[in-house]
């Protein structure tokens, strides 16, 4: 694409009004995104709890609980349960457990416990839904069940015999009237919150909202400009790893490798003792030991800072693990292949922080980084009192050719 193609391209997507219309509705405050939690499944149930709870201050009682369970009660998997039941449940005294041994929601009244596993973009694992079902019929051996599988799309779960799937549609829906029929009365923070969270069903999860749609129109109407943007837009794992090759550099350290999302080194005084399995018959691309930021790779809006035994020679790997178990807060490997003593966690939240100017970022590396500094000085003290043994064996393993 050149360059006048691009200018002509951008001016027609600027003149659009559906540019217009897309660009006022993305600015429309909604708490939901300001918060960055659209997507954050954990998010969403602590809001479904709140809806659920015929206690919440949201003062529209069971409402939402009992239309759902209607749904709920229609289906022949609720086993012994029927729809005629459902008035002569006591919902209005219903406790919604968040988190519960690892469930995400759990309805619990005098006569029926509802087990919820919520999944916006993610999918099952290691037979959950296997173990809570056990968790629930052992819990509640007299009280009658019901499993339901929640997902964008009403998904069917593994077990489709016993969890029920539902959508977010559906939840959107019952909701949607109880906000058109009861909203007169309801607070202005309930009635916004409410609000925000039925629009950014559309936008998020469904895809359905009319700034999807304008979205929608205005790619195919500019694809090669969209496309020409996206293949060229930042990488914010590139970015992050310059910031922390400098940082290193700055220390006078020595950087082993870099990757995607990863910045490895050494101090000089390890990398003269350490051995390099590149230079030996051990076919790894690492040294024995290295420090490793992990900035990228976590879900969890973290960093993570770690020592790191890779496979190789047997005698340096005992040699390294004992030096490092000697330090206060080793941990025990729980890994074979890879060992690691030293793991240390601190947030980092790539997307807010990209938002930020460098000498911003700066500063917030800078409020971690003599932990890691710390570590790295007791780590090289402690492997420097053997150096003669370190040494003899990266003489060994590197002319082992």
């Amino acid at each position: 694409m050149t360059l006048r193609e691009l200018e002509e391209g951008y001016a027609s997507l600027l003149d659009s009004e559906f540019m217009d219309r897309l660009e006022l509705r993305l600015r429309e405050p909604n708490i939901f995104r300001i918060l960055n939690i659209e997507q954050a499944e954990i998010r969403h149930s602590s809001f479904l709890a709140w809806l659920f709870d015929p206690k919440a201050s949201h003062n529209f009682g069971d409402l939402f609980l009992k239309r759902v369970l209607r749904d709920i009660l229609m289906d022949v998997r609720s086993l012994n349960l029927s729809v005629l039941e459902l008035e002569a449940l006591s919902t209005d005294k219903a406790e919604i457990r968040r988190e519960w041994r690892n469930i995400d929601l759990l309805i619990v009244t005098p006569e029926i416990v509802i087990c919820i596993e919520n999944k916006v973009k993610s999918s099952e694992h290691s037979d959950q839904l296997v173990r809570y079902k056990k968790i629930v019929d052992s819990s509640f051996p007299d009280r009658k069940k019901v499993f339901l599988y929640l997902s964008p799309e009403g998904n069917e779960a593994s077990m489709d015999d016993i969890y029920i799937n539902y959508s977010y549609s559906s939840l959107k829906s019952h909701l949607q009237v109880i906000k058109d029929e009861r909203s007169h009365q309801w607070d202005k923070r309930v009635k916004n919150y409410i609000t925000d969270y039925l629009i950014m069903i559309d936008q998020t999860i469904n895809e359905d909202d009319a700034a999807n749609n304008w979205a929608r129109f205005l790619y195919s109407k500019h694809k090669e400009l969209f496309d020409f943007v996206f293949e060229n837009r930042p990488d914010i794992a590139e970015q992050f790893k310059g910031y922390f090759i400098k940082k290193v550099k700055r220390e006078g350290w020595v950087l082993t490798k870099d990757n995607k999302g990863h910045v490895r080194f050494l101090t000089p005084s390890l990398i003269d003792i350490i051995p390099d399995y590149n230079q030996s018959s051990v076919a790894s691309n690492w040294q024995g030991f290295v420090f490793d930021i992990d900035f990228y790779w976590s879900k969890q809006k973290a960093l993570h800072f770690l020592t790191i035994i890779a496979p190789g020679d047997d005698q340096f790997r005992t040699l390294a693990s004992d030096q490092l178990r000697k330090l206060n807060g080793a941990l025990k490997p729980s890994g074979e292949k890879w060992l690691v003593h030293f793991r240390m966690k601190k947030g980092f939240d790539l997307n807010k922080l990209s938002e930020l100017e460098d000498s911003q970022i700066e500063v917030e590396i800078n409020k971690f980084w003599p932990d890691i500094k710390d570590l790295v000085e007791k780590i090289e003290s402690c492997f420097m009192e053997k150096k003669d043994e370190f040494l003899a064996m990266k003489s060994r393993i590197e002319n082992d050719l």
